[in-house]
């Protein structure tokens, strides 16, 4: 007798009787391996057949669901026989067993009570487990029925009942710094994602000073920033090894106490209104009504464009605000409203005495092992993958040498028909060029600031004008700006020495104007 079978109110003829009841098409009696099941098989959508076995015994019901064309009688099997194995379904979670079929790329199977179907005989729900085919780096041990419905739902949307999928390793992430504005919100839980897109997707395109912990199921605990073109920070194992029984929960570190606040610039508070048109450089914005700021302007002056028209109190010509500091950043990209509960992060310094043993892999008396995570921005995946994946941890593979990657700038913009960001964010020369010929020259007002490696700065601004653009590079140190009017070859060609030689070239164009600043 299985270790799931208790007293139940149903005979196994009951059941047989409620399930033809349910189910559109009568259900068949087979054989899969050593078990005897009774199989349906529904075409929905003119899609290949959905398989549903149903295994009764004992007065009990196993369900599985096979979509799409995708069943497999030995997995089938190998299913049933891990049912056999299980112990109870402990209240309100979920259980892992291992699960090994050749030429199959799932190993784990989760057990978990139906969150569908039956819904005319409540009693049918009531002795029904449900069996699917799961990758060890998709669900944790022991996950709530809630977090288990988030992974495989709305959420993560991880498609159990198809057997032919690649695994998708998972991340839960926080968001550890305030970011006004943003895409992640700092909430009391984690959020699941794909990790494969939070690493690709996601961290490349960072904004300057914001740090992400992103935790796999096994309770490794990265905490990630973006460093110009790296993506640095540091791995802190669990407690407990899984390497043996990944089906074990592990003993996580401590959570991270709570963050101190992150300073807002004037104008992040304000509310945002949503802009409908396209981004051609992909970011969905919104727009800020910004109020009033009585910071310094970090260029120390009005500018040239000071006027009753103006909307920014983060505008770099001299609009009376900073735009300098991190602050708001309104465009939302395709990791959607993430929300994370907040936490400080430790990525120590080799001035720190506890930051140099981390950095080295060191671990201090019943502290977990720390290893720093030094990777190119674009290309961080294949060596985390082995992290999220439920592989063995190489921490010699997290640092690789550092080779500048080319044609990349920081910017910060803000348009009347297209959003805004005040903190810098990272894109390709190619993009900084599009975004300046479809988005900034549109409309007068709109504005950009583009910064090389080493805080070069060439910034344009569109005007009522002939040609239209207005490039400048300011100099505090003297108080004023160096600019003219320039048509869109000459931005293009003055942002590619930006980008591929770190400096302006401002001052080699001829016909300069001298902006003071008052």
């Amino acid at each position: 007798m299985s270790g799931l079978l208790t007293e139940v109110g149903m005979t196994d003829d009951e059941i047989l009787d409620a399930i033809r009841q349910v189910q559109v098409t009568d259900p068949v009696a087979a054989r899969v391996g050593r078990h005897d099941v009774y199989l349906t098989r529904i075409r929905i959508g003119g899609r290949e057949p959905l398989t549903t076995v149903f295994r009764i015994r004992d007065g009990r019901l196993t369900l599985l669901r096979a979509a799409n064309g995708t069943y497999r009688e030995d997995v089938a099997a190998a299913l049933l026989d891990a049912t056999d194995k299980a112990p109870p379904l402990p209240g309100g979670s979920v259980h892992l067993m291992p699960l090994s079929v050749d030429g199959f790329a799932l190993d784990r199977v989760v057990l978990f009570p139906p969150s569908d179907g039956f819904r005319r005989r409540p009693d049918l729900r009531e002795v029904t487990v449900r069996a699917a085919a799961v990758h060890r780096s998709e669900i944790r041990p022991g996950e709530t029925l809630k977090t288990f419905e988030e992974a495989t739902g709305k959420v993560m949307r991880l498609p159990i009942d198809d057997w032919s999928r690649t695994p998708q390793p998972r991340a839960d992430v926080r968001l550890l710094d305030d970011w006004p504005g943003g895409s992640m919100t700092r909430t009391d839980h984690p959020v699941l994602r794909p990790a494969e897109h939070l690493v690709t997707t996601v961290l490349p395109r960072l904004p300057r000073g914001i740090h992400i912990e992103a935790t796999d199921v096994r309770g490794h605990h990265l905490v990630l920033t973006r460093d110009w073109d790296r993506l640095t920070g540091t791995l802190t194992m669990p407690r407990t090894t899984t390497a043996s029984d990944p089906t074990v929960p592990a003993t996580s570190v401590a959570p991270y106490p709570p963050a101190p606040s992150t300073p807002r610039i004037p104008g992040a508070t304000s509310k945002a209104r949503a802009s409908s048109d396209a981004d051609p450089s992909g970011y969905a914005g919104s727009i800020s009504d910004a109020g009033s700021s009585s910071d310094a302007d970090p260029f120390g002056h009005t500018g040239p464009f000071r006027d009753a028209g103006s909307f920014s109190d983060a505008d770099p010509f001299g609009h009376t605000g900073p735009f300098r500091d991190a602050g708001s950043f309104s465009d939302a990209d395709s990791f959607d409203q993430v929300s994370a509960f907040g936490g400080t992060y430790d990525l120590e310094g080799p001035e720190s005495p506890a930051g140099s043993g981390a950095r080295h892999g060191t671990v201090e008396p019943d502290a977990p092992a720390r290893y720093p995570i030094d990777l190119p921005r674009v290309s961080a995946w294949p060596a985390l993958r082995t992290i999220f994946a439920g592989d063995e941890v190489v921490p010699e593979l997290l640092t690789v040498p550092r080779e500048p990657e080319q044609d990349l700038l920081e910017f910060t913009y803000q348009t009347v028909d297209h959003g805004w960001a005040s903190i810098p964010l990272p894109d390709t020369l190619e993009n900084c060029v599009a975004r300046i010929r479809n988005q900034i020259i549109r409309t007068p007002e709109n504005w950009a600031v583009f910064r090389s490696r080493s805080q070069a700065i060439v910034q344009v601004r569109c005007e009522d004008h002939e040609p239209p653009l207005w490039l400048e590079t300011p100099y505090p140190e003297a108080d004023h700006s160096l600019g003219r009017h320039v048509t869109l070859t000459e931005a293009e060609h003055l942002l590619t020495i930006l980008a591929r030689e770190d400096r302006s070239a401002v001052p080699e164009l001829d016909a300069l104007t001298t902006v003071p600043w008052p």
